[in-house]
């Protein structure tokens, strides 16, 4: 299983994922390679710190408040 990092339509089945996502498809070492897919197990949102949190979400270009608690940021991010 693989949690999404970069949105995707599955070329096999055509099914959307977003990221946030679990793919528990078949082609979860081909999507990860690919970059996207990671790795649920290392890629549990709530163990990063804030200022991890605030850099994915300005890598994604999602607009946040900087005053915002890490909670809301995470909800953001799924």
């Amino acid at each position: 299983m693989g949690n999404v990092i970069k949105a995707f339509e599955d070329k096999v089945t055509g099914i959307i994922y977003y990221i946030g996502q679990d793919y528990t498809g078949e082609r979860v070492e081909e999507l990860t390679a690919l970059g996207f897919l990671a790795d649920k197990k290392k890629d549990d949102l709530s163990d990063l710190k804030l200022s991890e949190v605030k850099a994915k979400l300005d890598e994604l270009g999602i607009e946040y408040d900087p005053k915002a608690k890490k909670q809301e940021l995470l909800e953001l991010l799924k």
